[in-house]
């Protein structure tokens, strides 16, 4: 019999990298837990995991860089508007 490594039984479903191009002040939750709540500054790099979903508000998110489960996404948004929440599932991701 095999036994699976210990790190497959821990993987979340959802890696979520996001990447500051201008000053974003953000508030994260993941699978309804707050982890971040603090600015992010022009070039920091952040990263969070969930099994179910991750929940990002705040100001500046149209400027974030967004990679997910290691495919690189890019901006969400426009510049002329003002996205004020995204939400991240194993299902995808909606802008808000």
């Amino acid at each position: 019999t095999s036994v699976a490594p210990a790190a497959a039984t821990m993987q979340k479903e959802i890696s979520l990298t996001v990447r500051a191009t201008q000053n974003s002040w953000l508030f994260v939750k993941t699978d309804g837990i707050t982890v971040f709540q603090s600015t992010l500054r022009i070039g920091d790099v952040e990263s969070w995991f969930a099994n179910d979903e991750i929940e990002i508000s705040g100001r500046n998110i149209n400027q974030l860089e967004f990679e997910l489960n290691g495919k690189m996404i890019g901006k969400l948004g426009r510049n002329d508007r003002n996205t004020k929440k995204v939400i991240i599932t194993k299902n995808g991701l909606s802008v808000k």
